[in-house]
């Protein structure tokens, strides 16, 4: 796998998330990484969108990230995010919204 900051890193900043992790679950499986720990590694290449939404945080909080379940947490992801021709459109503000509300 690239260091999450190198030039060859994929990186996830909200956008294209099936894109992100069919690039992303290649690499996993060229370097040999099993399922459990790809849902580590894929954390250190989330990044912070121009929003100020923090992905990798988000990612973090899931269950199945907890779980090192990489299917399911998969699976959540492509259902969290839009399809690729739409832009990620949640707030920090709307989510702290949402959580007072909840």
């Amino acid at each position: 796998m690239p260091a999450p900051r190198s030039r060859e890193a994929p990186r996830f900043k909200g956008k294209y998330i099936k894109e992100f992790l069919d690039e992303f679950e290649t690499l996993a499986k060229a370097a040999g990484i099993s399922d459990k720990e790809r849902c580590h590694y894929l954390a250190r290449y989330c990044r912070e969108d121009k929003k100020h939404f923090n992905h990798k945080r988000f990612v973090k909080s899931l269950q199945e990230y907890q779980e090192e379940n990489w299917p399911e947490l998969k699976k959540t992801l492509e259902l969290s995010y839009p399809p690729e021709e739409e832009e990620f459109s949640v707030t920090v503000k709307v989510l702290n919204r949402f959580v007072v509300k909840t």
